[in-house]
């Protein structure tokens, strides 16, 4: 997804999510959720949903998940 990101929005990425993206760091949260929050959002997910797979790894990623709107509308 951030390797798609970055493509679909060269000129309009933060430098921020560059160095990340470039580098072998983790990238912050707050960054992963706006990715997350913004493609989410798109029509495709929102009307056949989607998966998450490997996230949220911690409670305080699964609490910025909730606080953004974001949550399952479907159960396994």
């Amino acid at each position: 997804m951030f390797k798609c990101e970055v493509l679909l929005s060269k000129c309009n990425r933060l430098p921020v999510e560059c160095e990340f993206n470039v580098c072998v760091y983790a990238v912050p949260d707050a960054i992963v959720l706006k990715l997350l929050t913004k493609r989410l959002s798109q029509l495709d997910c929102v009307s056949r949903g989607w998966v998450l797979q490997g996230y949220p790894r911690t409670c305080s990623q699964a609490q910025s998940l909730a606080d953004a709107g974001i949550t399952a509308n479907r159960s396994q």
